[in-house]
């Protein structure tokens, strides 16, 4: 278990491998990867947000319909809004947590990735989206169930992610070399939302790649520093997550 905990968070090819070849390496991660945000991301994110709105409508009454929610979405109502709402979150789940799970998941031996996965995203995300001055915590009612709902959501996302990436790994196996490519290259544009550190680290990976350095990076990527580095990175996010959560928690509550 040990040994497949530290496998390479991006695989290398052969020593000799061309830019075009770790290219197609670094794809053949990347595309599964997506594959699972995308599903994912639409399926609970997405739909599973506006079906979690609709249920706490119901509970709530009547009189929170036509109200903006925190995140955007019109309570009670579906709108074309809603639509471009649901395809916001769907491609910033691909663009984002995609290439965050292909190297994320490496960190964790396979048995685990599931339920360690569920429990960071669900404080991480919980702690971003639980506000005790946010309307879908103030108007919607009862404050428990629209808490816990968005907690859940991020936790079934991050649960779901492992299964459908074995899933994509299995559809994209004879996958054309371009698709992986554009895969690789599609994973790199995440970073960029993180503003001058992330454009720093994107602009390393591809200088790093353009100088014929990739293979260089991919046995950085497989040591044992980098693996114990990410995983108390894992740790320290979740740990930020659960404070952020708690004090909201202990504030509406």
């Amino acid at each position: 278990m040990a040994a497949e905990a530290s496998a390479p968070a991006v695989p290398e090819p052969a020593g000799s491998a061309s830019r075009s070849d770790l290219l197609v390496a670094v794809g053949r991660e990347a595309l599964p990867s997506l594959f699972a945000a995308l599903v994912a991301g639409f399926l609970i994110a997405g739909v599973g947000g506006r079906l979690a709105m609709f249920l706490l409508r119901v509970t709530s009454g009547s009189h929170v319909i036509g109200i903006e929610s925190d995140d955007g979405f019109i309570i009670g109502r579906f709108t074309a809004a809603s639509v471009d709402l649901i395809a916001a979150l769907t491609a910033g789940a691909v663009i984002v947590m995609g290439p965050v799970y292909m190297v994320a998941r490496r960190w964790v031996p396979s048995r685990w990735r599931v339920p360690v996965f569920a429990v960071v995203f669900g404080v991480l995300g919980g702690g971003a989206l639980v506000h005790a001055d946010g309307i879908d915590f103030t108007l919607l009612t009862p404050r428990p169930l629209a808490a816990g709902l968005f907690v859940l959501i991020p936790a079934a996302f991050a649960a779901a992610l492992e299964p459908l990436f074995e899933l994509g790994r299995r559809l994209t196996a004879r996958a054309p070399a371009w698709l992986f490519m554009v895969a690789a290259l599609v994973s790199t544009v995440g970073v960029l939302i993180f503003g001058p550190p992330g454009w720093a680290i994107g602009a390393g990976i591809w200088l790093a790649w353009a100088a014929g350095y990739g293979s260089h990076l991919a046995r950085l990527l497989r040591t044992p520093q980098w693996l114990w580095l990410g995983r108390i990175g894992l740790v320290a996010f979740a740990a930020i997550g659960a404070f952020e959560l708690g004090r909201d928690l202990t504030a509406l509550f």
